[in-house]
C-alpha cells in the first residue's frame, strides 16, 4: 500500500523537476514571449496535465515496463503526427 507521505514526497520531487530550467521551461517561456500570456498559460496547463498523468504511472511502476513505454512513445508520435498534419493542412499562416 502506498502511503500518503510517499505520494507527497514523489509529488514534491516532481514539482521540483517541473520548476527547474529545462526543455519544458524553454518551451513555456518561448510560447509566452512570442504568443502572449494566454498561450503561455495554455502551455503551462498542458504541461501540468502531462505531469499529473505521468506521476501516478511512475508511482505505480508502469514507467519501468518496456511495453508501457512503447505504447506511450507510439501514442505521442501519433499525436504529434496529427498536430503536424493539421498544421500543414490549415489555411491560416503560421505565426511569425
Amino acid at each position: 500500500m502506498i502511503t500518503l507521505s510517499a505520494v507527497a514526497g514523489v509529488a514534491l520531487i516532481e514539482l521540483g523537476m517541473a520548476l527547474t530550467p529545462g526543455p519544458n521551461m524553454v518551451h513555456l517561456a518561448s510560447r509566452a514571449i512570442t504568443q502572449g500570456r494566454r498561450a503561455g498559460l495554455v502551455t503551462l496547463g498542458g504541461t501540468a496535465v502531462g505531469f499529473l498523468c505521468h506521476l501516478p504511472a511512475a508511482a505505480a511502476g508502469l514507467s519501468a515496463r518496456p511495453r508501457v513505454m512503447a505504447v506511450q512513445r507510439f501514442t505521442a508520435r501519433g499525436l504529434l503526427g496529427v498536430f503536424a498534419l493539421r498544421t500543414a493542412l490549415s489555411r491560416t499562416p503560421a505565426p511569425a
